[in-house]
């Protein structure tokens, strides 16, 4: 469902968001990459190789959970740069999949009574 955007004031507020997660994650992504790097000219290896077959979960956990976290937040501006040159919101609404519906164990899981004694 296509409908225009209804406050062109709030992508300022978007981006400041998006630059202080981006500065965030950024550093974060960086200290990850200079701890690393010692580790590849140790094994004569590369990088992105060294990362890939370390055995240090640490390693591989930290480089890609910043790597990923500046990847969305790149996805995101793009996401919310494309809406402001559109001037349209793109959005979908809600459905509910028959899993849901159908699980007698989901009312559980929520505080209700499942109705199965």
């Amino acid at each position: 469902m296509l409908r225009s955007a209804e406050s062109p004031g709030s992508f300022a507020v978007n981006y400041a968001i998006l630059g202080i997660a981006f500065v965030a994650e950024g550093i974060s992504l960086i200290r990850a990459v200079r701890q690393t790097r010692a580790g590849p000219r140790e094994a004569g290896l590369g990088f992105v190789e060294f990362v890939r077959t370390s055995r240090e979960p640490a390693t591989k956990v930290v480089v890609a959970e910043d790597t990923v976290a500046v990847v969305g937040l790149v996805v995101a501006f793009a996401g919310i740069a494309l809406e402001q040159l559109t001037e349209t919101i793109v959005s979908t609404p809600p459905r509910r999949s028959s899993w849901a519906a159908s699980s007698p164990t989901l009312p559980t899981c929520s505080g209700g009574t499942s109705g199965i004694s």
